[in-house]
C-alpha cells in the first residue's frame, strides 16, 4: 500500500500546483456555483400526454401537469448551458426512455428512475467531443424514428465542422461511430426514412444544404449538396413530399426538390423571413412549416405548393422566439426572453396554448435586501429567493413584466431601466406587478445606480442613458423628477455611449459626490454631481471600451472589453492614474470588488484576481459559463448575469469544498477548469483516474 500512498499525496501536491497555475499555490481560493435562476428554455420535448422535459440554462427538467400549469418532477444539472435536446424510446415505459442532451462539448444521456417517493432523472452516460468543435443541433435516427439508436449531433464552428454519428442503444455508453468534417459548422440536422431500407440526415451548415445516406451509421455516404455561401441557420424536411426546406442565413426560407437524393436542386418561391428555427409536420392532409420568427413569434405555413407557400396562422410574441419543435400535434416554442411556451395544434388554423415553463435571459443580476433580482430583457424584472436551495434552486418571489435592461433596490423600491425605450421604472417590492412611476429618459436606458444625498435632496437616480447622464429625483418613488444631464458624447454616436455609472464619495473628498461613468469607445468620464442639478466633468481617463466600473477607496476598477481590467487611482479625479492591467482572457463587461479580490465577469467566465499588488494582479481562479457580462456581491454571494445560461450565484473562499472525492480533486467539479491531465492526454477524465490506480504519476 505504500506506492499508493505516495501517489495520493503526489496527486494532492500537484492539484494544488495545477490550480495554482490560475493564481497563487497558497491562496485556496475557489469559486463554487451554489445556483441558478432561469437560463433560456429553449429545448423541449414531449415524454407523453402526462409528461414532459425542458431545458434551462443547464438543467433538464421532468415535468408533469395539471391543466396547463407544469409541476416540476425532477430535473439534473449538466456541465454547460443546454443546446440541444431529444428523445428516444417508449413513453408508456419510462424506464425504458431516454432523453439525450447537448452542451457545447458534451452529448448525455439522461434516463428516468421510478422509486417509490415518485421519478428521479439520472445522467446514465456522456461522450465528449475534443476541442476545437463545439456541438449545437442534436438529431435522433435508426430503426422507427424518432426513436432512434443512433444519435446525430453537429460539430462547429467554421469550414472544418460537420456532424458525428453516435451509437446509443446502450444509454450507460454512448460511443461514436462515424464523423464527418471539412462541411461546415452545424446549424440544423434533421434524420428520416424514405422508405424501409434507408434513412438519410439532411445538415445545414455554414457552406449549405447537404444530404447524406445515414443507414449504415459507420459509414455515412454523401449524396449531393446545394452550396449556399453565407451559410444555413435551419433546416426542415416534408418527407410526406420529398422536399426540404432551409433557412438562408441572410434571411430566406427556400425549398429544395428531395425525390433525387443525388441531384438536389432548388424549386418553388424563396420568401424573405427572419426565421431562426423551422420544424415541419403532415396535418390534415397538408404540408405544414412551423416557423420561430424571431422577435416577430411563430408562424404556420401551408406549403402544399412551394410556388406559393401561405401564413395559415401568426402568433406574435414578445421577447425573441428562437426554436420551434413539433411531435404529434404538441409543439415546443422556445421565447430566449420568456421561457418554453406548449400548444396543441390539430390542424394549421386551429392552435391552443398548452403550458408555459418559465425561462429568460438574464442582462444583469444584482443583490439586494438578501434577495437576488434579474433584469431579463423581454422577461422583465424578477426576483428570487436566497439563498440558494441545497439543489441549486431559487424560488421566483416575484416579477415584473416590463423590458428590463438593468436595476437598483433601495429600501422596498426596485428602480429598473426599460433599455433602448429610455424609460426608468419604479416598482414597489411589495406589490407585484404595480408600477409606482415611469419617467422617459429619451437615450437608451442602460444602466441605473440610486445615491442617497439625505435631507432635502434626498436619493436620486443616475441613468447611464446612452449620450448622457441623468439625474432624476426619486425621493417619492412615486413621483419621478428630472434634476440634471449631464452630455457624455455627441448626439447620435453610436460607437461612443455612456453604459454604466457608480456615484460615490471618495474618502480624499468626502463632501464631494463624483459619478463614474463607464463609456464604450473612450473610456471613464468622471462627474461631479455634488449639486444633481448641475452636472459638470471632473476628469476623465482615456481607456479602449468601458462596460462597467467599481469604487473602492480611491481606486477605480474597469471592465474594458477585450482589453481586461484596468485598477485606476482615482484619489485625484482630475488627474486619474493608471496602477495596473490585467489581460482577461475573454471580454470584460462586469466587475465587483472584494477586499483585494476583483471578479471578473468576462463573457465566457468569471474570474477572481487577486489585486493586493495591482502592478502585479494574478488570476486565484476562472469558471467557464455561458456568456458571463454582469457580476455583484454582497455577504458571501457573488451575482453573474450569465445571459442564456440564467442568472448564477456563487461563493467564494479559502474553505471551499471539493464535493469531497478524489475525482472531484482529477476532473475538476461542474464548471471548473481545474482537473489533472495526469496522463497527458489533453483533457482530464476517467483515463486519469486510471493512471493514479496504476501508480503512472
Amino acid at each position: 500500500m505504500r506506492p499508493a500512498l505516495l501517489t495520493l499525496t503526489s496527486i494532492l501536491l500537484a492539484v494544488a500546483t495545477q490550480r495554482a497555475g490560475a493564481g497563487p499555490a497558497d491562496d485556496g481560493g475557489r469559486l463554487r456555483r451554489e445556483g441558478q435562476a432561469g437560463g433560456e428554455a429553449v429545448a423541449g420535448a414531449p415524454v407523453s400526454v402526462e409528461y414532459a422535459v425542458v431545458s434551462s440554462g443547464n438543467r433538464v427538467t421532468l415535468y408533469t401537469h395539471v391543466g396547463s400549469v407544469p409541476l416540476k418532477v425532477d430535473s439534473v444539472k449538466l456541465d454547460g448551458t443546454v443546446q440541444g435536446l431529444a428523445t428516444s424510446g417508449s413513453a408508456s415505459n419510462l424506464r425504458d426512455f431516454t432523453v439525450f442532451a447537448t452542451t457545447d462539448t458534451t452529448l448525455y444521456s439522461i434516463k428516468v428512475r421510478v422509486l417509490r417517493r415518485g421519478l428521479e432523472l439520472f445522467i446514465a452516460g456522456k461522450i465528449q467531443f475534443p476541442l476545437p468543435f463545439f456541438i449545437h443541433p442534436l438529431a435522433m435516427l435508426g430503426p422507427g424514428l424518432p426513436e432512434g439508436d443512433h444519435a446525430a449531433v453537429g460539430l462547429g464552428p467554421g469550414a472544418t465542422g460537420g456532424f458525428a454519428l453516435v451509437d446509443v442503444s446502450d444509454a450507460a455508453h454512448p460511443t461514436q461511430v462515424s464523423e464527418v468534417t471539412g462541411i461546415g459548422g452545424a446549424t440544423g440536422l434533421v434524420a428520416w426514412q424514405p422508405d424501409a431500407s434507408h434513412t438519410y440526415l439532411a445538415a445545414g451548415t455554414s457552406t449549405g444544404f447537404h444530404l447524406y445516406d445515414v443507414t449504415n451509421p459507420g459509414a455515412p455516404v454523401p449524396l449531393d449538396e446545394v452550396p449556399v455561401g453565407v451559410g444555413v441557420s435551419a433546416v426542415a424536411v416534408d418527407d410526406v413530399r420529398d422536399r426540404a426546406v432551409m433557412v438562408v442565413s441572410v434571411g430566406i426560407i427556400q425549398f429544395i426538390d428531395l425525390s433525387d437524393p443525388q441531384n438536389l436542386s432548388l424549386i418553388g418561391t424563396p420568401v424573405p423571413r427572419a426565421t431562426q428555427g423551422l420544424d415541419f409536420a403532415f396535418l390534415n392532409g397538408t404540408s405544414t412549416l412551423f416557423t420561430a420568427d424571431d422577435s416577430s413569434g411563430w408562424s404556420i405555413w401551408d406549403i402544399d405548393d412551394p410556388a406559393s407557400p401561405m401564413i395559415v396562422t401568426s402568433m406574435p410574441m414578445i421577447g425573441i422566439v428562437s426554436t420551434i419543435a413539433e411531435t404529434d400535434g404538441a409543439v415546443f416554442v422556445g421565447n430566449r426572453d420568456l421561457g418554453m411556451f406548449t400548444y396543441t395544434v390539430t390542424a394549421p388554423d386551429q392552435v391552443t396554448p398548452a403550458a408555459v415553463y418559465p425561462g429568460f435571459n438574464c442582462r444583469q443580476a444584482y443583490l439586494a435586501e438578501g434577495r437576488l433580482f434579474a433584469s431579463t430583457f423581454s422577461g422583465g424584472m424578477q426576483v428570487f429567493s436566497m439563498p440558494p436551495s441545497g439543489e441549486g434552486e431559487m424560488e421566483q418571489l416575484a416579477a415584473w413584466p416590463h423590458i428590463s435592461w438593468s436595476g437598483d433596490v433601495v429600501g422596498t423600491t426596485i428602480h429598473s431601466t426599460q433599455g433602448p425605450n429610455g424609460m426608468l421604472r419604479t416598482m414597489d417590492l411589495g406589490n407585484p406587478p404595480a408600477v409606482l412611476d415611469e419617467f422617459d429618459t429619451r437615450g437608451l436606458g442602460y444602466s441605473v445606480e440610486v445615491y442617497d444625498y439625505g435631507g432635502p435632496i434626498g436619493r436620486v437616480a443616475f441613468v447611464a442613458d446612452g449620450t448622457s447622464l441623468e439625474a432624476l429625483s426619486v425621493n417619492d418613488p412615486a413621483d419621478i423628477g428630472a434634476l440634471g444631464s449631464f452630455g457624455v458624447t455627441t448626439t447620435g454616436d453610436l460607437a461612443r455611449h455612456a453604459v454604466n455609472v457608480e456615484v460615490t464619495a471618495l474618502p480624499s473628498a468626502p463632501n464631494q459626490v463624483l459619478a463614474f461613468v463607464a463609456c464604450l469607445g473612450f473610456g471613464l468620464k468622471i462627474v461631479d454631481a455634488t449639486d444633481p442639478t448641475a452636472l459638470t466633468q471632473a476628469g476623465m481617463f482615456s481607456a479602449t471600451s468601458v462596460y462597467d466600473v467599481e469604487i473602492a477607496d480611491t481606486t477605480a476598477y474597469l471592465a474594458d472589453g477585450l482589453t481586461g481590467l484596468r485598477i485606476v487611482d482615482v484619489s485625484d479625479p482630475a488627474m486619474p492614474v493608471e496602477l495596473g492591467l490585467f489581460n482577461t482572457p475573454g471580454r470584460a463587461l462586469g466587475v465587483t470588488v472584494s477586499g483585494e479580490v476583483a471578479f471578473v465577469a468576462d463573457q465566457t467566465s468569471l474570474l477572481a484576481l487577486d489585486v493586493s499588488n495591482p502592478a502585479s494582479v494574478q488570476l486565484i481562479h476562472r469558471w467557464e459559463t455561458t456568456t458571463a457580462q454582469s457580476v455583484d456581491r454582497e455577504g458571501d454571494f457573488l451575482a453573474v448575469a450569465d445571459g442564456r445560461g440564467g442568472a448564477l450565484v456563487f461563493t467564494f473562499g479559502p474553505d471551499q469544498p471539493l464535493d469531497g472525492d478524489l475525482g472531484d480533486l482529477l476532473l475538476g467539479i461542474e464548471g471548473d477548469d481545474s482537473g489533472l491531465d495526469l496522463n497527458h492526454d489533453g483533457a482530464a477524465g476517467v483515463a486519469d483516474i486510471v493512471t493514479v490506480i496504476n501508480g503512472g504519476l
